[in-house]
């Protein structure tokens, strides 16, 4: 990082932790955002913006938004606040902690799912190392519970989703082979993958393609479009 870059985010170190900060811009300009849940950029507004401008244009009512890997809710909440259904899939307590308390300080709503994501059900242990940003399914750490996509809509009698975004560190594929009765009978208009490693891009892109999906490279992401 730059000398400029340091004495800019000198202030940001100065914020105690768990204070309550307004969005500073965007789409969610206004919103409550607790401090040190996740990375400054948040409440900021500077977050994420590739990925936050393919998804916004289908932000809004009639939208049923999967959030899967919902961390502590910035994409969850945006889609809520402009009138997107939200289903927000986390399974890191931490993270569950902050992703339902950013719902209730912004009087949103959303069906939160305490869950990781997997091609079968029954548990999983996650590690959450460097942070709980970037926690994954490892042989260590602490167990959690595991169910399918197709499990959740079809079983669960969750609302089909239309719109699909997936930052799980690594499970994308296995989300994948969780859902292939969604993606035949019920695929969703548009998913959003974040892949880890060219192998798991590979499978994931194949398994949309089949399910009839345009599949497009967008920096570390599949963005996928029914043809």
């Amino acid at each position: 990082m730059s000398l400029a870059g340091r004495l800019l985010r000198l202030p940001l170190g100065l914020i105690p932790r768990g204070v309550t900060m307004p969005v500073m811009r965007g789409p969610m300009r206004g919103l409550r955002w607790i401090t040190g849940s996740h990375t400054h950029g948040c409440w900021l507004g500077t977050y994420e913006p590739v990925v936050e401008a393919l998804l916004l244009p289908h932000f809004g009512p009639g939208t049923v938004f999967y959030d899967l890997g919902a961390n502590v809710g910035y994409y969850a909440l945006m889609a809520a606040r402009l009138g997107a259904t939200v289903v927000a899939v986390e399974p890191l307590p931490r993270n569950l902690h902050y992703l339902r308390r950013h719902f209730e300080i912004n009087g949103l709503a959303a069906t939160i799912v305490e869950t990781a994501l997997l091609d079968v059900e029954g548990s999983a242990r996650m590690t959450a190392n460097p942070g709980p940003s970037f926690a994954r399914i490892s042989e260590h750490g602490q167990s959690v519970g595991a169910t399918t996509l197709d499990l959740l809509v079809y079983r669960d009698h969750l609302s089909r989703p239309s719109l699909v975004k997936c930052d799980v560190e690594g499970s994308e594929a296995a989300i994948l082979r969780g859902a292939v009765r969604l993606l035949h009978e019920d695929p969703p208009a548009a998913w959003l993958i974040e892949t880890h490693g060219p192998e798991r891009a590979r499978e994931c892109a194949a398994r949309l393609a089949e399910a009839g999906y345009v599949v497009e490279t967008q920096g570390d992401n599949l963005w996928a479009r029914r043809a």
